[in-house]
């Protein structure tokens, strides 16, 4: 039986969007095109994979059973012509990274700043996003490594390194109302706005958990985003907000005009780790990134 690898990477396409024509339309082919190739993948196999009617398509209990199976299929294609492009081209070439809102400025950029002078030509993709989504797209095969800042669970065919232990430091303007307070402690957040993560991140998660096991009502995140911290450092130089930064930047507050809150119990403590895909191909570049990922200096 031959399977087409073009007319599975379609079924794949069709099952996340559910229809024929914006499919087609991101393939650039005609619906009636786009049928075609799935009606011949159901000839293939002998199977019939979809239920058609005016709603879209919508996968039988077959069809269901085995997405898992073509994905697979397809992302051991593409590692295989990633492994031939590395054969002709040496050293070069392409990995996708995929990297938590605390990993980004202190783990992923310093990597890569000293990866790319030994290797000019590689090119790297990156994509933000929470710990359970990026571990979602790494078994699929969108992306060849994921670095979390805080995120410590195992994952069923994903192997995990350690890269190193980190903290992040909770932050202020200079001038700001709770550094006149005497005996400053967690109680004096109840009224404070801040900015950070949106639910589900790793360094969000141990705020709040930290604050509700000192029986403290979390205080209201203001301002939300799926990136790094440092921009928002000049929205804090110019307002009450609270934010954090991977401690590592502290030394380099001042320029800012913005200071640590000096709240000791703030301070949140992490064990970073990046993932890779268990029997994948490790492209030399990719091998040679995650040797230099690292945490304050600490492997």
């Amino acid at each position: 039986m031959f399977l087409s690898v073009r007319d599975l990477e379609y079924f794949l396409a069709v099952v996340e969007h559910g229809q024929l024509g914006k499919v087609a339309s991101n393939f650039d082919l005609t619906p009636a095109a786009l049928s075609k190739s799935i009606r011949r993948l159901e000839s293939d196999l002998h199977l019939r994979l979809f239920d058609r009617s005016g709603q879209g398509m919508q996968l039988t209990s077959v069809g269901r059973s085995i997405v898992e199976r073509v994905r697979n299929i397809c992302t051991q294609h593409d590692d295989a012509l990633r492994y031939a492009g590395d054969v002709r081209t040496g050293r070069s070439g392409l990995f996708r990274i995929g990297v938590t809102i605390g990993a980004i400025d202190d783990i992923v950029s310093p990597a890569l700043a000293a990866l790319q002078p030994k290797r000019p030509a590689m090119r790297v993709q990156i994509s933000f996003g929470s710990p359970d989504m990026l571990m979602d797209k790494l078994l699929q095969g969108h992306v060849d490594v994921v670095v979390v800042g805080s995120y410590e669970m195992d994952v069923e065919g994903l192997e995990r390194v350690i890269i190193g232990r980190h903290s992040y430091s909770p932050i202020v303007r200079l001038g700001h109302p709770l550094l006149s307070r005497q005996n400053l402690g967690l109680g004096d957040l109840h009224d404070c706005l801040w900015i950070g993560p949106p639910q589900g991140f790793g360094i969000r998660l141990r705020f709040q958990q930290m604050l509700k096991e000192a029986g403290i009502e979390l205080p209201t995140a203001a301002i939300e985003a799926e990136v790094g911290m440092g921009w928002a450092l000049p929205i804090i130089r110019k307002t009450d907000l609270i934010s954090y930064v991977p401690t590592s930047m502290v030394p380099t507050l001042s320029e800012y005009q913005v200071c640590v809150l000096p709240i000791r119990e703030l301070v949140l403590q992490s064990v970073a780790s990046c993932y890779l895909r268990e029997g994948a191909y490790r492209s030399p570049l990719l091998t040679e990134f995650v040797e230099h990922l690292s945490v304050d200096g600490i492997a």
